[in-house]
């Protein structure tokens, strides 16, 4: 299923507050799963998830070509 919706998260990067908030709002749903690591991709997801890594002191690889 391909969403109509699409959401352009690479402002996050200059917006250090409202990236804080969109990774505690990942963390809420992520404390319900068990993982060792988490894995990203290139380009927009890094500096999500290297805030979410800050705050569950989870380790995170990325994917490269």
């Amino acid at each position: 299923m391909i969403s109509p919706v699409y959401i352009d998260l690479r402002f996050l990067v200059s917006y250090h507050k409202v990236l804080k908030q969109v990774a505690k709002a990942y963390l809420l749903f992520l404390e319900k799963l068990k993982f060792g690591r988490m894995v990203t991709i290139p380009c927009t997801a890094i500096p999500i998830v290297l805030t979410i890594s800050f705050y569950n002191n989870n380790s995170w690889l990325y994917v490269r070509n």
